[in-house]
C-alpha cells in the first residue's frame, strides 16, 4: 500500500511540474571536523532531507542522467559524478597528456583553480535556462523543486527558526550533484586550452616550448575563465590559485621562475602540487606519491 502512495506522489508531481513543499525542507546537523570547535568554518554542514523527497529525486535523476547520456551533453572531460568516471578518470587524463607532451620536449603549465563554495551559490535563475537550452522540457519542474527551499540548523537537539535557502543545488540531495555539472558544463567554451573537471575541482592545461609563453597563455585563459564565473555567480579564490610548471629534470634547470599573474595578481607557484588527493611533481617522477604511501605505513 506505501508503495502504491509513494509512486502517486512521484508522478503527480512529474505530471503536474509542482514539487511538495514538506519535500524542500532541510534539517541541518553540523559536524566537526577538526581545529577549533569554536570556529564555524571547522564544522560541516550535512542536510538531513525526508526519504520521500529522495524517492522523487531519484526518479527524475534517472530520467535526466539517460537524456544527458543519449544527448551526449555532459563535457567529455567531466569526471564527477558520472557512471564509469572517478578520480582515477581525471588524474590518467592529466598525468597521460603532461607526458606525451613531456615526450614531445614540451613544458606544460597548470592552474589549479579554486572555488569558493561552488555548490552553494549556483544561480537558480540561470541553472534553468541551462536546462532549457540542453533541451530539457520540464523545467517547470526544476523551477518548483529549486524555489521556496527551507532548511533549519539542530544544534545539541535545539532547532533554529526556519530560513529561506535562495541559491545553491541542494546539499544532501541526490539530484544536486547532477544539477551542478549541468551548471558548469559550459565552462570549457570560456577557454581556449585544455581545461579538466572533477566537479569543482578544475585544472588549466597550456604546452609549449617557451615557459614564459606558456605562463602568459594561462593568465589570459585563468582570465576568461574567471570572467566566466563571474557571469555565472561562481568566485575564484586566487590567493588559494596554484600554478607549477612541469617539464624533464634537465629541461627544468634551465627555467628560473615561472609566474602566471591573473588580474594583476601573481598566482603561487609551486613545484608539487595536490589535486584529487594525490601530489604531482613537477617532473611527474611519484617520488611525493612514494613517499605519502611510506609515512602512512610507518605512521600505522
Amino acid at each position: 500500500m506505501l508503495n502504491d502512495h509513494l509512486t502517486h506522489i512521484v508522478n503527480v508531481s512529474i505530471t503536474t511540474n509542482v514539487v511538495p513543499k514538506e519535500f524542500k525542507a532541510a534539517r541541518v546537523r553540523p559536524l566537526f571536523k577538526k581545529n577549533s570547535r569554536l570556529d564555524v568554518g571547522n564544522y560541516r554542514p550535512v542536510s538531513i532531507l525526508c526519504i520521500a523527497s529522495k524517492l522523487l529525486e531519484k526518479a527524475v535523476y534517472t530520467q535526466l542522467e539517460s537524456y544527458l547520456k543519449e544527448k551526449n551533453i555532459l563535457y567529455d572531460f567531466q569526471s564527477g559524478f558520472r557512471g564509469a568516471f572517478s578520480t582515477d578518470t581525471c588524474l590518467i587524463h592529466l598525468t597521460d597528456y603532461i607526458r606525451n607532451q613531456l615526450s614531445g620536449g614540451n613544458y606544460t603549465g597548470l592552474v589549479l583553480l579554486d572555488l569558493q563554495k561552488a555548490f552553494d551559490t549556483v544561480d537558480h535563475v540561470i541553472l534553468c535556462k541551462k536546462l532549457q537550452a540542453m533541451g530539457i522540457t520540464s523545467v517547470d519542474w526544476f523551477k518548483s523543486y529549486l524555489n521556496c527551499r527551507t532548511q533549519i540548523v539542530n544544534v545539541n537537539q535545539v532547532d533554529s527558526d526556519p530560513l529561506s535557502v535562495s541559491c545553491g543545488v541542494p546539499q544532501g540531495s541526490i539530484l544536486g550533484p547532477l544539477l551542478f555539472l549541468c551548471y558548469v558544463n559550459d565552462m570549457a567554451s570560456s577557454v581556449d586550452c585544455k581545461l579538466l573537471l572533477y566537479a569543482d575541482d578544475s585544472a588549466l592545461l597550456v604546452s609549449g616550448k617557451d615557459p614564459d609563453c606558456i605562463a602568459d597563455k594561462l593568465g589570459k585563459e585563468l582570465e576568461s575563465c574567471r570572467q566566466w564565473l563571474v557571469d555565472n555567480k561562481l568566485s575564484l579564490h586566487l590567493g588559494k590559485t596554484e600554478c607549477m610548471l612541469f617539464g624533464t629534470k634537465r629541461k627544468l634547470k634551465k627555467v628560473e621562475s615561472f609566474t602566471v599573474t591573473c588580474g594583476g595578481e601573481s598566482l603561487k607557484s609551486t613545484k608539487s602540487a595536490k589535486y584529487l588527493g594525490v601530489t604531482l611533481d613537477e617532473s611527474l617522477t611519484g617520488e611525493n606519491i612514494a613517499w605519502e604511501v611510506i609515512k602512512k605505513l610507518v605512521r600505522d
